[in-house]
């Protein structure tokens, strides 16, 4: 069996503060009041300390925002299209996101389903 997946509030409750803090620092929030640097410190060094791994999904149903632009290709073997990809590929991940890509060989059905995967 796997290991149980350490929690904010588990993190919150080891380094000290609340829960609405450890989720400013996670999240890069600042807002009317202010986190010193030495909590940032403890509340990040008792995340690592417990092994705490934010859920990416999760953070982006709350953001709305995947940070993956997904792209349909038609045909695999064309030269020119495999080029293109390599080239938005490393544009998108200069911005650190990702892409997704679906192959879809010509085939409506087959975008279609992929499109919808992806949306």
């Amino acid at each position: 069996m796997g290991r149980k997946k350490v929690t904010i509030t588990e993190v919150a409750k080891e380094a000290g503060v609340s829960l609405a803090t450890v989720s400013r620092i996670f999240n890069n929030k600042d807002g009317k009041i202010k986190i010193s640097e030495k909590t940032k410190q403890k509340v990040l060094k008792t995340a690592a300390h417990l092994g705490y791994q934010t859920n990416p999904f999760a953070a982006a149903l709350r953001a709305q925002k995947t940070g993956i632009i997904g792209i349909l290709i038609r045909d695999l073997k064309d030269p020119f299209l495999i080029e293109l990809l390599k080239k938005v590929q490393q544009q998108v991940q200069s911005r650190r996101m990702d892409v997704l890509i679906g192959h879809t060989d010509y085939e409506e059905a087959t975008a279609e389903r992929q499109l919808n995967v992806m949306m």
